[in-house]
């Protein structure tokens, strides 16, 4: 049996991923919202194909009992971690893998370092989803699942399902924290993962802080490879941010039926008055910058608005040329 504890987008998702590969399903929900969740069913709405899919809903609760328990997938905000740790014992059984499934890098040493006896084993989730309501979600992109390849039977657990798992790296992973700086640019702004793509402010932004980044990266040695069906690197992505007229138009093209619903969480995080994850990728690199005695000025700008942002009421989102103005 599978425990997945977050019911939001990407838990409810990857719960019913693993009950269309078969798998017993538990969703742990706080207990005063539990009523929330009276739904017979999970349902996908594949926005970027138009397709539906339906599942049977998890068994939906509000204790955690571990009996019986072979994968414990924890799909929250780092927020939220303090709260996990608190309904999880100290000690995890031995029968149990830990399968955090959140934002960041170097995920595992987080967790080994709270549960050091345990058997972690994070997967990183490569697509965008919304929540809707209680099991009813958004996804915006193909759905694909990347886990370490000394775990293997964790991607076997969800063939066949919706979602692609293949083998990754902490390369991947690196790379997926470099697209994911478009969050913070996003959440500023109101915009979608289109305009990133399309609006020609949010492009330079955006290549700006793939520029920091890189230096970064390069300078610490750390391989890094953007999360892209076909691989491509970073200098020619760079290229075609701020140079190339194809990209919009592809974008335009490819993303048209998705534009009005891909906003990355952290849009999400901004209206609901609550912290986003930009410490967890504009700060991760940071961190790393420190280290190596180099600056971040455009991410360091792009971090103090956003926390600037999250305490403002209401909310004095920036348009792109604005936003560009400030911190380039």
């Amino acid at each position: 049996m599978d425990l997945i504890i977050g019911a939001g987008a990407v838990g409810t998702s990857i719960a019913a991923f693993l009950i269309q590969a078969g798998r017993q399903v538990c969703l742990y929900v706080r207990p005063e919202k539990i009523e929330l969740f009276n739904s017979q069913a999970i349902t996908l709405n594949y926005v970027y194909n138009g397709k539906q899919t339906q599942v049977p809903s998890p068994k939906i609760v509000n204790k955690i009992d571990l009996t019986d328990v072979e994968n414990i997938f924890i799909a929250v905000k780092h927020r939220s971690l303090p709260e996990v740790f608190a309904l999880l014992p100290s000690q995890i059984p031995p029968n149990c893998t830990v399968v955090p499934c959140l934002n960041g890098v170097q995920i595992k040493e987080k967790f080994q370092a709270h549960y050091k006896n345990a058997r972690i084993t994070p997967i990183t989730v490569m697509y965008n989803a919304q929540l809707l309501s209680p099991l009813q979600v958004h996804i915006t992109t193909k759905p694909q699942l990347l886990a370490n390849e000394r775990v293997a039977n964790i991607i076997k657990l969800f063939r066949p399902s919706d979602v692609q798992t293949r083998l990754g790296n902490d390369a991947q992973e690196w790379g997926k924290l470099l697209i994911n700086l478009n969050n913070s640019i996003c959440a500023l702004t109101l915009t979608t993962f289109k305009d990133v793509l399309t609006d020609i402010y949010l492009r330079q932004i955006m290549a700006v802080l793939l520029d920091e980044a890189s230096q970064v990266l390069d300078r610490a040695h750390i391989s890094y490879r953007l999360p892209t069906a076909i691989p491509i690197p970073l200098q020619f992505y760079k290229f075609f941010l701020t140079k190339s007229r194809i990209l919009p138009l592809l974008a335009g093209r490819i993303l048209a039926r998705v534009s009005e619903k891909s906003y990355p969480s952290m849009v999400a995080d901004i209206q609901n008055n609550v912290l986003t994850e930009v410490d967890q990728i504009n700060g991760e690199l940071i961190k790393l910058a420190n280290q190596h005695h180099l600056d971040m000025p455009v991410n360091r700008k792009i971090i103090a608005l956003i926390k600037d942002l999250e305490k403002q009421q209401p909310k004095n989102f920036i348009s792109p040329q604005a936003l560009a103005n400030l911190v380039l």
